[in-house]
């Protein structure tokens, strides 16, 4: 244990080492980011070239970046649509230097930063990985209300299956197919440098859910689209290489919003709408025959018997029904999500804080899903060289699975399997499986869970950069059906029963790097990282 407890010491002391730097001398740099007629450059980016300090113009084009060590510097300024420039100033102590720029539009593409495993950002095409970004636009955000649905069709070799079209239903996720055919095949899931838990929890595992036929929960769809400012996917061998057999089937990176300075934005979101189910489902049918030895009239003749040879009635007639669409059990579901975030801060600190509220009910009656999210992101740059970021996540749910899918007492087993006549009973499901006995099972989980994370950037000198990471993922979850007596009338379940399945999980990450930047020649640059990291995974549950 002594072990793997020394990558959180050596985070925490090179975090204490960065205070003498606080008392150094600063300046501040500032300026205006123009096109060459004169008009302002908004969103573009500030950055002084060999420390991770940086700033990105307003609306006017105006930026500020505040502490900055005094001597020559360079200020490299880039935005999308136009040619990158570098400019040299001088950064005098207690003195604001100016750079003005102006920008030349260019139909190039600058370079796409990637953040990789030791938490270092650097441009993709130094990048020895396979790395696809995906960005949550507003159109894309407007038509998915979860994260899987997010991801779909946006990066190559990514695939999303839904098992099911029941609210709250989890989506498997396949990075380049399965890998395995024993352990999971989820990808490994990164929010702000911590790993969390990404498993869809089904009867039978190691998370103790309940059997409701195919369906499970994700915790991956804990996450609140609006929140995210960029998913990076990383594929292949190059994944289990950065972060061990845990990544085997991929790695999926979240970086989620952050504030910018200036004045408090505001922005909300509501969206409503209805579900319906509009399958076309398949009849019941039954030939009705004579049968040959004693001309009786018989109906167990069905059409899959008489397609295996098997029927021996001679058939005169043919009946049908179709219990889902003639004795419809489904309802019109509906879907509220409402959603308020906040962002700003000045050159010192800045944050970023949302919440949100979803409410769904499915298309059918007992499938109901209600969830209340808060998220608090802060950065403050507390010197010239050291940044401190913050991140945490609170999310509660409620979720009421119905049995369905893949079940003996499904919904659609009962009916597709039923019988070719409209009875007084049972309507054409099996018996002991109508809806209504089958909505009687009450199947719920509760979640709640904390995600929090700590993130420090020092630039310890000119050519040495630290970074380091730290933070926990914690969630409670707890499955609980209930059978009420004399509602159930199949096998054992007349008398009633109930089930509980309590899971507690904490994921535990610490990373940490150091990264030396010379340059050999004017040609040739070097860039040696070396980094530790450390994770725990710690499950315990009670069932009942």
């Amino acid at each position: 244990m002594r072990v793997f407890c020394r990558p959180v010491f050596l985070v925490v002391a090179l975090l204490a080492l960065a205070r003498p730097g606080l008392a150094q001398e600063t300046g501040t740099l500032e300026g205006r980011v123009t096109e060459s007629g004169g008009a302002p450059v908004p969103d573009a980016l500030i950055t002084i070239v060999g420390t991770n300090r940086g700033a990105r113009t307003g609306e006017d084009g105006q930026y500020r970046i505040a502490s900055l060590r005094v001597g020559d510097v360079s200020v490299r300024v880039t935005r999308l649509g136009y040619a990158a420039v570098a400019r040299p100033v001088t950064i005098v102590a207690a003195q604001t230097a100016r750079l003005d720029v102006a920008l030349v539009p260019a139909a190039v593409i600058i370079d796409e930063v990637v953040v990789t495993a030791t938490g270092e950002s650097q441009r993709r095409r130094e990048s020895g990985n396979t790395v696809n970004t995906v960005l949550p636009t507003p159109e894309r955000l407007a038509t998915s209300t979860t994260v899987s649905q997010l991801l779909e069709a946006q990066a190559p070799g990514v695939y999303i299956n839904s098992p099911g079209g029941t609210t709250g239903s989890a989506s498997r996720i396949r990075i380049r197919g399965a890998n395995s055919l024993s352990l999971t095949n989820e990808p490994l899931l990164i929010i702000d440098g911590v790993r969390v838990s990404n498993e869809i929890t089904q009867a039978n595992n190691m998370g103790g859910g309940i059997g409701v036929g195919g369906q499970g929960s994700s915790r991956f769809n804990d996450i609140n689209p609006d929140d995210i400012e960029s998913i990076e996917v990383l594929k292949g061998p190059a994944a289990a290489a950065l972060y061990g057999t845990a990544a085997a089937s991929g790695v999926i990176q979240v970086r989620t919003k952050r504030g910018r300075p200036g004045g408090a934005r505001w922005t909300t979101y509501v969206e409503g709408g209805t579900q319906e189910e509009v399958t076309d489902f398949p009849a019941n049918f039954s030939q009705i025959g004579t049968r040959v030895s004693d001309g009786a009239r018989v109906t167990g003749c069905t059409l899959d018997a008489q397609a295996r040879n098997i029927c021996t009635p001679v058939a005169d007639s043919l009946a049908q029904w179709n219990p889902l669409e003639q004795a419809n059990p489904f309802v019109r579901g509906s879907r509220t999500s409402l959603g308020l975030s906040v962002a700003g801060g000045g050159e010192v600190a800045n944050y970023f804080v949302s919440g949100d509220l979803d409410r769904d009910w499915g298309v059918l009656e007992p499938n109901k899903f209600k969830r209340v999210g808060l998220r608090a992101n802060l950065n403050g740059q507390l010197g010239s060289d050291l940044g401190i970021q913050v991140a945490t996540n609170f999310v509660s749910s409620r979720l009421e699975f119905p049995q369905n899918d893949n079940n003996v007492l499904g919904v659609l087993g009962g009916a597709l399997l039923g019988s070719a006549f409209d009875n007084p009973t049972s309507r054409g499901w099996l018996v002991g499986q109508t809806p209504e006995e089958v909505f009687a099972l009450d199947v719920r989980e509760d979640v709640e869970r904390f995600l929090g994370s700590i993130g420090a950037n020092w630039q310890a000198m000119p050519w040495l950069s630290v970074v380091g990471t730290t933070g926990v993922d914690y969630f409670s979850r707890r499955n609980k059906q209930t059978v009420p007596p004399n509602k159930v009338f199949f096998g054992s379940l007349p008398e009633g029963q109930r089930q509980s399945n309590s899971t507690g999980v904490w994921n535990y990450t610490a990373n940490g790097s150091a990264t030396a930047n010379f340059a050999l020649t004017p040609e040739v640059r070097s860039t040696t990282t070396l980094g530790v990291q450390f994770t725990q995974e710690t499950i315990q549950g009670n069932r009942a």
